[in-house]
């Protein structure tokens, strides 16, 4: 069962697969088509899947591999 807002695009499913491991599932994600939001909000993109995460580790990386 998936709950939704509209007006401040929120979809909520009761398999609380966001909740758990940040990603939307399917449910949510129909949810948002049906309800005619064609990109995903910005408050369901963590930074831990963003190019900007990504870098950042790769940046800590070097430097540990510099330092030994």
């Amino acid at each position: 069962m998936v709950s939704s807002d509209k007006t401040n695009e929120i979809v909520m499913c009761q398999c609380m697969k966001f909740d758990m491991f940040g990603i939307l599932c399917s449910h949510a994600l129909k949810v948002l088509d049906l309800l005619d939001i064609k990109s995903i909000p910005e408050k369901y993109i963590l930074r831990r899947w963003t190019r900007c995460a990504r870098d950042e580790i790769m940046e800590q990386t070097d430097r540990d591999v510099e330092v030994k």
